[in-house]
């Protein structure tokens, strides 16, 4: 990333915080950008951490946190946020033995949207009112929250179809779409949650695409794996980042590659081989410059 975006205007790329455990971030994963309807850069960031005292939570925990509030604080400091456009949240001990490693496996955001399961936070009930009170004092405008209850979606089923790891995108119509992998639209439960916010005129979500995403769920991925994306003014894409769109050429030229150069199946032992090294090396000098 470094290499790809040296001396384009308004990016920059940080080392990481540092092998110290205290210090331990996902990125992405746990950081949530809200802003006005029209997409301005400006707005509230929501930074999402180990809880520190769930009164949820009865007994050890099955799984530990994987974000601690320092590792969200110095990256919040890192970005020069303003203090006031910052919030740092407690993720429940329960949702983290569910299986919510990170946050965008229980909660989401686009724009003015916050999409949230109830046990996403700590003394949810009073999150979501500080959310809102900060979004109104950063863009003068509503936050739009869907909230799912567990008797809408229980928490196992959220995990097991990552509705919350889906996309929200707004299209050239100007609305919001979701984009969701087919998980959530073979399961009769999240799919009826889907098909009353498309039914409902007030609801900012007004469709869904599901998608063949199998062997990314089966490895803990989803739509969400895509959500660290950057909004950057069009005069910045047309003069240093156009190289890196997507044409219908450069997907060609990448199957291409992948046909050529892709070695499955791999087996660790192909580690140790000389042969697999040259390979190896002739695929990387080989790859398309796009």
């Amino acid at each position: 990333l470094q290499a790809w975006t040296a001396g384009v205007e308004g990016i920059e790329i940080h080392e990481p915080l540092g092998s110290e455990p205290a210090l331990r971030d996902e990125g992405a994963a746990n950081h949530m950008r809200l802003c006005d309807s029209s997409g301005n850069l400006s707005g509230l960031h929501l930074f999402v951490h180990e809880p520190t005292a769930d009164i949820e939570q009865k007994g050890p925990p099955k799984f530990y946190s994987r974000q601690g509030r320092r590792a969200s604080e110095r990256v919040a400091d890192m970005l020069q946020i303003p203090f006031g456009r910052t919030l740092f949240l407690e993720q429940t001990q329960l949702a983290i033995d569910a299986g919510v490693f990170h946050n965008d496996v229980i909660a989401t955001s686009h724009r003015n949207l916050l999409l949230c399961h109830e046990d996403a936070f700590v003394d949810q009930q009073r999150c979501v009112i500080r959310i809102r009170n900060a979004f109104a004092r950063c863009t003068g405008e509503t936050l739009d929250v869907i909230e799912v209850s567990r008797n809408e979606l229980p928490l196992e089923e959220a995990v097991r179809t990552y509705l919350f790891n889906s996309q929200i995108v707004t299209g050239s119509d100007h609305c919001m779409h979701l984009i969701c992998p087919n998980q959530c639209g073979e399961s009769v439960a999240t799919r009826s949650l889907i098909d009353g916010w498309i039914a409902n005129p007030n609801n900012p979500i007004r469709d869904v695409a599901y998608v063949p995403l199998s062997e990314s769920m089966a490895n803990g991925g989803g739509p969400a794996c895509l959500r660290l994306r950057w909004t950057l003014p069009e005069r910045v894409l047309d003069s240093h980042l156009s190289v890196w769109m997507w044409t219908a050429e450069r997907g060609e030229q990448l199957r291409a590659w992948i046909d050529r150069h892709y070695v499955d199946p791999l087996q660790f032992g192909d580690f140790q081989r000389l042969e697999f090294a040259e390979h190896a090396t002739a695929a990387a000098v080989a790859f398309p410059k796009l």
